[in-house]
C-alpha cells in the first residue's frame, strides 16, 4: 500500500494533482489532525471522494490509521472549509454545487451587498479601509497558497460584512457563507495567479471607492468582481460536468 505523506502542500493551479491509491496517514511530530484533514482534503479536490458522496467515518478510520476522535476534528475543519456538509441524521456528505446554485447566490449577494454598501459609506471609519487594504495585502503573499489564499479572501469579505449596519443582512450572508467558501475553494484551485491578481485589482479598486465615499463607483466594482466570479465559476462547474472532474485547471 502507497503512504500519502500528509506534508504535502495543495497544488497550485496548473500543477499536476497526485493520484493517491491509499488514505494512509503518516505519523510525525507536526498535527495529526492538520495532516489528516491535508489527506482528506486533497482526496476530495482529486475526486477519490465524489460530490455528494456520504463520508463514513468508521471507514476512514480504517484507510487513514487514525482515531475516530482525529476524523472528527478534520471533519469539522473541512465542513468550516465548505468541503463537506453535514445532513441531520443522515451524515457527512462531500460537498457539491450546481451551475443554477452558484447563479442564484451571485443574484443574492449583487442585489443585497450593493445596497448595504450605500448605507456602509454614509457612515465610514477611516480605520475600516485601512484594515480592507492590510487583509488585500495579506490575499497578495498567498497568491500561489491556493487555501491560504481561499481564508484571506474570505477575511477581506467578512470584513467588508461587518461594515454592513444591517444584522439581518449579515446573518443571511453568513448563512451561505460556507457555500461561498466552497465556490472560492474552485476559483482558487482553477484560475492562474495572474486572474488572483486581477480579482484584488478590482477589491483594491472597490475599497478606494469606498475610502473616497463614491458610493456609485464602489457598487459597480463590487458588482463587477461578483459578475467575473459567477460567469468564471459556473464555466468551470459546467467544464467539469462534462469532463466529470472537479478541478480542471489542478489534474
Amino acid at each position: 500500500m502507497i503512504e500519502m505523506a500528509l506534508h504535502h502542500r495543495a497544488p497550485e493551479a496548473g500543477a499536476d494533482m497526485p493520484q493517491p491509491s491509499s488514505l494512509k496517514v503518516v505519523q510525525d511530530t507536526l498535527s495529526l489532525r492538520d495532516r489528516t484533514t491535508a489527506v482528506l482534503r486533497n482526496a476530495i479536490l482529486t475526486m477519490r471522494f465524489k460530490p455528494g458522496q456520504r463520508i463514513v467515518e468508521r471507514q476512514l478510520c480504517v484507510e487513514t490509521g487514525v482515531s475516530r476522535t482525529c476524523i472528527r476534528e478534520s471533519m469539522r475543519h473541512l465542513e468550516a472549509e465548505g468541503l463537506v456538509r453535514r445532513e441531520h441524521n443522515k451524515g457527512i456528505f462531500v460537498s457539491s454545487i450546481t451551475p443554477t446554485e452558484a447563479a442564484e447566490i451571485y443574484e443574492v449577494r449583487k442585489i443585497l451587498e450593493p445596497k448595504m454598501m450605500e448605507k456602509m459609506i454614509g457612515n465610514i471609519d477611516p480605520l475600516f479601509v485601512q484594515t480592507m487594504n492590510t487583509a488585500l495585502r495579506r490575499a497578495e503573499s498567498c497568491i500561489k497558497l491556493p487555501m491560504e489564499y481561499v481564508a484571506v479572501i474570505g477575511d477581506v469579505i467578512k470584513i467588508l460584512w461587518s461594515g454592513y449596519n444591517n444584522d439581518t443582512a449579515k446573518n443571511l450572508l453568513s448563512s451561505i457563507f460556507d457555500r461561498i467558501s466552497y465556490i472560492r475553494i474552485i476559483l482558487s484551485f482553477s484560475t492562474t495567479a495572474e486572474q488572483k491578481i486581477e480579482t484584488i485589482k478590482i477589491l483594491e479598486g472597490v475599497i478606494d471607492a469606498i475610502g473616497r465615499r463614491d458610493t456609485v463607483a464602489a457598487q459597480e466594482r463590487y458588482i463587477h468582481y461578483l459578475s467575473r466570479a459567477q460567469d468564471t465559476v459556473i464555466q468551470i462547474i459546467e467544464s467539469n460536468t462534462e469532463a466529470d472532474t472537479l478541478w480542471p485547471a489542478v489534474g
